[in-house]
């Protein structure tokens, strides 16, 4: 290490001496070239010597001197810019040939050296060396040809260093002799002071000018102004968001639920009303988009913004690239993008699908919430149809987004705390409490952590107007919706129906003798499923994964939240099966690998931003959820129960889950995936022990210890006795008997 330090030192020591004596000669050599024979012999040998050799050129020559040493001293910036090097040394050449058309004269070479010679010593004409190359280039092409020659050179090392194309250089070209001869095209703010953009190295940058304001420009083409989208808020309530006495106008809201009661929906006025709206002003979206386009113009990309969608949190900036930029080059500079726009992150969309554009959503400065009032009082909302159609929040574009529950037909919906998961939950279920009654919808709600759906608990649209929230309730529970949607589909078969839709129809059309009864769509919500797989995961994924692959046509549809996005919540199985996605701000991008398959979500904003994914789209959509306070949930719900006391509902729900959850014995769910293995083992094997099961079936010291366990409360062994081993107390025949009396007296139960 030591050594290392030293060789270092040496280096750096090194390196400055040799920059101090190329500091020296420079300033030598240019004085004596300027002052001439006034630096003495020295002086005067190097400015007769260099105007001999080089002429006129000898002024400039200094300068590219010190600059080929630095850049060869350099092996880095010489390897990675040895090319523009060239194209540099090349542009000397050419330049010296070029001056030499206009002093060179002679009629053979001598004649021109000799010419070239009395110029010298007067400190005038090209040099020797390049009235050379000049009498060679105009036996082989002429001045004529050398003119041509110099312009090419000059177009082509221009192209090169500024990494321009000839097809953008004409367009500009023609755009401003357009824009000089009529005034007519509208541009953005042009500043005076903007300067020409020096070319670019790979690790360095010249003359960088300052941002002012989010609004300055460092180049000097006109652009073109993008067009601009505002979002724009309801901040008054239209025909159906009406001021409702609560004492006589709360009956013509009800909606008929049987022959002698009607459910009576809440009215808006238990909703808080929209806030005034806050955007981003003209100036800074259109200083955002010059910033955008001259970042990527830094990195060589050039690119136009065509058009601007203000959000109400989050602005989409919609970029044209020129033809041949690879739209991954783009996406590689989120970061860069980020530091020159000063925001916290963006998110880059290539392509934006449908359109020629790559979308750059830039977080607003001001940001607006979008209340669950304003999306239900649209006449887009409150329009009769034959769909479950549920409030989401509002798109990039500010317009309200709504989804359609039997079309999805199951969602999940993923998020890290505070991300606003349990927020859009309780607007899908409030959009269902508005605008359904109990006999169009009905709900299953499961709740393991005993927090956020417990609320509802006694609404009418809940079977048995419970919140299932212990393990064993849960599973049976989810039982009893795959019970019910195999009911359904024999009433299906019975009828000729295919789907819910057919059978509710056939009811209203063919009911004559009034037999037949309208299916309710069924929406199991489940709060936290990490929670519920941890304590009851396998027979939990059956009834999950079952529902999920029939429960469509019969009209049964699963809506899934979960904190923990792992692949052993989420299974491959459950996501198969489940084609619609919420993705909320996430931790890293595996977790938003998990929910949508692409990354994305580690970059949202929280706070309600989110990306929906329903399974008709080919990307998912960026969105800002709808905002719904506790406060309005609670005055909604109380108006429910207590408007709708007298609707009656089923209690064998309640009855069928509560005998389930005090089975005696333990469940199934909760053996271990071995226990049958095990059991065999000890058995046939006549040794409960466990080290024999750690060594038998290689698990841990735990996991063996707990299968003991469950064959000791099933009484398939004896109680450990001190250092004496256990006895088995069953055999095979015993433990299958055993088996085949519950299950027949499981199947009774259920029937």
């Amino acid at each position: 290490m030591a050594n290392k330090r030293k060789k270092t030192t040496t280096n750096n020591k090194n390196f400055a001496i040799k920059s101090i004596i190329t500091l020296f000669l420079f300033i030598f050599i240019i004085s004596s070239i300027i002052f001439k024979d006034k630096m003495g012999i020295i002086g005067e040998v190097f400015s007769k010597g260099l105007f001999i050799l080089f002429g006129l050129t000898a002024y400039i020559l200094p300068i590219y001197m010190v600059f080929m040493f630095f850049a060869l001293l350099n092996k880095k910036f010489y390897d990675s810019n040895k090319h523009k090097i060239i194209v540099i040394s090349l542009l000397f050449v050419v330049t010296g040939i070029f001056l030499s058309t206009f002093y060179s004269i002679g009629v053979n070479y001598s004649s021109y050296i000799q010419n070239s010679y009395n110029q010298a010593l007067k400190y005038t004409g090209v040099g020797i060396i390049f009235t050379t190359l000049y009498f060679l280039f105009n036996a082989l092409i002429a001045n004529i040809g050398i003119y041509i020659f110099t312009i090419f050179v000059y177009f082509a090392s221009y192209f090169y260093l500024f990494d321009k194309s000839m097809s953008e250089f004409f367009k500009n070209l023609f755009y401003k002799l357009k824009t000089f001869n009529s005034k007519a095209p509208k541009t953005i703010k042009n500043n005076n002071d903007v300067k020409e953009k020096s070319f670019i190295f790979d690790n360095k940058i010249e003359n960088k000018n300052e941002l002012k304001n989010n609004t300055s420009s460092d180049k000097l083409e006109p652009r073109i102004e993008p067009k601009i989208s505002y979002h724009k808020q309801n901040t008054e309530n239209n025909s159906v968001n009406k001021e409702i006495d609560e004492e006589n106008d709360y009956d013509q809201l009800g909606i008929v639920y049987d022959d002698n009661y009607q459910y009576t929906k809440p009215p808006m006025d238990l909703l808080n009303n929209q806030i005034e709206s806050k955007t981003d002003d003209e100036t800074r979206l259109l200083g955002n988009a010059d910033i955008i386009v001259d970042t990527l113009e830094s990195f060589g990309i050039s690119s136009e913004v065509v058009n601007i969608n203000n959000g109400p949190t989050v602005t989409s900036y919609e970029v044209k690239p020129q033809s041949g930029i690879k739209v991954s080059k783009i996406v590689n500079l989120s970061n860069n993008l980020a530091m020159a726009l000063a925001s916290p992150g963006i998110r880059i969309e290539a392509p934006i699908p449908g359109k020629p554009y790559v979308g750059i959503e830039v977080p607003n400065q001001n940001k607006d919430i979008v209340t669950f009032k304003s999306l239900i009082s649209t006449d887009e909302f409150q329009k009769e149809d034959d769909d479950i159609t549920v409030a989401v929040g509002k798109d990039l574009f500010g317009k309200p987004l709504y989804a359609k529950i039997n079309e999805m037909p199951h969602l999940l919906i993923a998020g890290a705390t505070g991300s606003g998961k349990s927020v859009l939950m309780n607007v899908i279920i409030m959009s269902i409490i508005y605008k359904y009654s109990p006999n169009e919808v009905e709900f299953i709600m499961i709740d393991p952590k005993m927090v956020e759906l417990k609320i509802y608990s006694g609404i009418p649209h809940l079977k048995g107007r419970k919140v299932v929230t212990k393990a064993q309730e849960a599973t049976a529970s989810l039982y009893e919706a795959v019970k019910e949607m195999t009911t359904r589909f024999e009433k299906f078969s019975k009828t000729g129906c295919r789907d819910i839709k057919s059978y509710n129809k056939k009811v209203e059309e063919d009911n004559e003798d009034g037999t037949l009864e309208k299916m309710p769509y069924l929406v199991v919500i489940i709060d936290e499923l990490s929670d519920l797989m941890m304590e009851a995961s396998k027979d939990v994924e059956n009834y999950i994964t079952r529902l999920a692959q029939m429960g469509r046509a019969s009209g049964v549809h699963l809506l899934i939240a979960t904190q923990r996005p792992s692949v052993n919540v989420i299974t491959g199985i459950i996501k198969a099966n489940i084609p619609s996605r919420i993705a909320f701000q996430v931790a890293s991008n595996i977790d938003s690998r998990t929910i949508i398959d692409m990354s994305g979500a580690e970059k949202l904003l929280g706070k309600g931003d989110m990306l929906y994914y329903p399974g008709k789209l080919p990307k998912p959509k960026r969105a800002q959820g709808a905002f719904l306070t506790d406060s309005e949930v609670e005055r909604v719900v109380t108006f429910v129960k207590n408007k709708n006391e007298e609707i009656k509902h089923d209690e064998s729900f309640n009855k069928v889950i509560t005998e389930a959850a005090n089975k005696s014995g333990e469940s199934v769910d909760d053996l271990d995936e071995l226990f049958d293995e095990a059991v065999n083992f000890v058995i046939s094997e006549n040794q409960a022990s466990i080290s024999a099961i750690q060594r038998r079936f290689r698990v841990g010291y735990a996991r063996a210890g707990r299968i003991i366990d469950q064959m000791t409360r099933k009484g398939i062994v004896s109680e450990q006795d001190g250092s004496k081993p256990r006895n088995i107390l069953k055999t095979l025949e015993e433990i299958e008997m055993e088996d085949s009396n519950e299950e027949i007296i499981e199947n009774e139960f259920t029937e």
